[in-house]
């Protein structure tokens, strides 16, 4: 009796070699986890930074869509890449213009009202901005705007990201 107790209390731990065993899977599992963590940190921040862009440029486009279409005339001025456009309606006039990367608008001389968010900085595409399209009569003037939207995300290369949109609208 007394030596099935020996055996039996000398097998009731783990051996060194079964320890070591076990906390290399661990290690190996935990590393797979955090792996898979910061794989989907890195997706979410791209994800956000693609939608923010998309959001800013239809916003802007949207925007500047509108008031063309309602506008009575319009003209552009200033100097490319980022020069100004100037929409007029029986009552209003609106100036649409990027400053210091936000595009903005302002009526009647009025302030300034940001269209684009701080996470996002906008440019003038190539050649200009704004573009006034004199089309031969009886049609209308058309206005082409050509814009770059770009992550606020200096030196983070997961989230830099750019995007160029361009929109061709007609006076009515």
């Amino acid at each position: 009796m007394l030596q099935f107790l020996r055996r039996v209390s000398a097998h009731n731990g783990f051996s060194l070699i079964e320890l070591l065993i076990y906390i290399a899977v661990l290690a190996f599992v935990l590393l797979a986890v955090s792996e898979i963590f910061l794989i989907v940190i890195r997706l979410r921040a791209q994800n956000n930074a693609k939608f923010t862009v998309n959001e800013n440029g239809r916003v802007v486009l949207g925007a500047v869509r509108d008031a063309i279409l309602d506008a009575g005339s319009a003209s552009v001025s200033g100097v490319c890449p980022a020069n100004t456009l100037t929409l007029t309606t029986a009552a209003t006039t609106t100036v649409y213009q990027i400053t210091n990367g936000v595009f903005e608008m302002a009526e009647n001389g009025g302030p300034a009202k940001a269209l684009t968010s701080s996470q996002v900085a906008a440019s003038g595409g190539a050649p200009c901005l704004f573009t006034k399209i004199e089309n031969p009569i009886p049609a209308k003037p058309t206005i082409q705007t050509k814009l770059r939207i770009t992550y606020n995300t200096p030196g983070n290369p997961v989230t830099e990201l750019s995007q160029e949109y361009e929109i061709t609208v007609s006076l009515r």
